[in-house]
């Protein structure tokens, strides 16, 4: 038996049976030990199960060991039997977890992961020292491997086949079909990380495939068909396909790319920022501003002493320096505050949502309806700056 308790929470009550008219069932004896009885009547299984849980999908959950403490139970020598009273999985596993819908049983030993379906049949080729939750929306699982003192990650499907092989030394969870990560030490790298590593970045698809080539040292989240990259400490964006649109020669470029293809960036950090286009030609140089940002819907917000206002795609300030604070566009609207007061103001500067109010339940307008607060009363607000009922702004955030 192994030493370490693995905790785990029970949901369901003790009951002294599971019966159903048509179907086995479980009985408790005097010494609380579960057996399972066939429809007859007739002892299927020993008295040795202190846990037992309901038949599903013709399988069900037991535990040899129960240990009660407060209002958990930690259980030990865990497996599956089916109707018959078969052990299709020996009950020898630190922790078991069912997965109906896909008909998979995750299972823990002695620090290690592997899968079977509900017909005992072992999936996974190999023993994982990780072995994540199901990623519904594309049917992978994240696994873990320990080689020479390392953790490698990658990605087996329901099927137990590998689709991304444990060789990367890191790897995020999935993101819109994408998986981020480095996968070997470099050697002959002169320069290290943030974290003082020699690594090597790249993407991933779900179908295993490399979208961005294992060869940069930062990779940013996809946005407008582009990924900000890094390498030898000089930014650019390269495309979906790894080819690279603006070449890796700037001290900065903004972290995503523009919907609009202009691109805010700095070739060393002693010049001024200037917006640059995909041909990776100047288009303008905002001028007497202490601070740019990033084009946000056709509108770039410029700060000069305290002030916020906007420019155009031509560089035009068309909102003026007016307010004390300001976020960018999105669904067309941009938040202002004037005077400690927070409204929503459109692309030509035309105030949507009175600045009047003390708070705003959002920075971006990214959803349909906002909340705004004035003296503790709530008011809603679309997109037009039509105010709403509490219940139809209700209906879309939850």
């Amino acid at each position: 038996m192994k030493n370490t308790l693995i905790f785990f929470i029970i949901i369901s009550s003790t009951m002294n049976c599971f019966s159903q008219d048509s179907l086995p069932y479980f009985k408790k004896n005097e010494k609380g030990k579960y057996a399972l009885f066939n429809i007859n009547g007739k002892a299927s299984t020993k008295h040795k199960y202190s846990y037992v849980s309901d038949f599903n999908n013709g399988i069900a959950h037991v535990a040899e060991i129960r240990i009660e403490e407060d209002d958990y139970s930690y259980l030990l020598n865990q497996g599956i039997i089916n109707i018959k009273g078969e052990e299709i999985i020996k009950p020898i596993y630190d922790e078991v977890q069912l997965w109906n819908e896909q008909k998979l049983i995750r299972l823990k030993k002695n620090e290690l992961w592997e899968v079977y379906n509900f017909k005992g049949v072992k999936i996974t080729s190999s023993k994982y020292s990780q072995l994540g939750r199901l990623d519904h929306k594309n049917g992978l699982i994240k696994v873990e491997i320990k080689r020479n003192g390392n953790y490698y990650h990658g990605y087996i499907n329901l099927k137990g086949e590998t689709i991304i092989p444990c060789e990367y030394l890191d790897l995020t969870d999935f993101s819109k079909g994408l998986a981020y990560g480095y996968k070997q030490v470099l050697t002959n790298n002169k320069e290290t990380n943030e974290v003082g590593q020699y690594s090597t970045h790249g993407v991933l698809d779900s179908t295993g495939n490399i979208v961005i080539p294992m060869i940069y040292d930062e990779v940013l989240a996809f946005s407008n068909g582009l990924f900000r990259v890094k390498k030898s400490k000089k930014y650019g964006y390269v495309d979906y396909n790894g080819k690279v649109i603006i070449p890796l020669e700037y001290f900065y470029v903004q972290h995503r790319a523009s919907s609009n293809g202009l691109f805010l960036v700095k070739k060393n950090w002693d010049e001024d920022e200037y917006f640059i286009n995909l041909n990776n030609e100047k288009v303008f140089t905002p001028v007497g501003y202490d601070n740019v940002h990033p084009f946000l819907e056709g509108r770039a917000i410029v700060k000069k002493n305290g002030k916020y206002g906007f420019l155009d795609e031509n560089g035009e300030l068309v909102i003026p320096l007016i307010y004390d604070d300001a976020i960018g566009f999105e669904n067309k609207l941009a938040r202002a505050e004037l005077n400690t007061k927070i409204g929503f103001i459109n692309s030509e500067g035309k105030v949507i949502i009175p600045i009047i109010y003390d708070k705003a339940d959002t920075y971006y307008f990214s959803e349909k309806y906002v909340k705004m607060t004035l003296k503790n009363t709530p008011y809603f607000f679309d997109v037009n700056g039509n105010k709403v009922t509490e219940e139809v702004y209700n209906s879309i955030q939850n």
